[in-house]
């Protein structure tokens, strides 16, 4: 989890383009509350001002879309 959050503050987009890559591997292994921050790492990337690095998580968002919790209306 440190490590996501070091990577994704490093100024080298190629460090935020492989935070997005890692995310999917460890986030079911991880806390609720690091869930939670996990996924606001992983929306700035998706809106970084780089393309690579939206490319990278634009690759691994069905990855993310799978581990998204399921929401039932009732």
């Amino acid at each position: 989890m440190q490590l996501s959050k070091r990577l994704n503050e490093t100024g080298y987009y190629l460090a935020r383009g492989s935070v997005a890559l890692i995310i999917p591997a460890f986030f079911k292994k991880v806390s609720q509350p690091a869930q939670k921050e996990l996924w606001g790492i992983y929306q700035k990337l998706t809106t970084d001002s780089k393309p690579s690095v939206r490319k990278f998580a634009s690759i691994n968002f069905k990855d993310m879309v799978l581990l998204y919790p399921k929401v039932t209306e009732e």
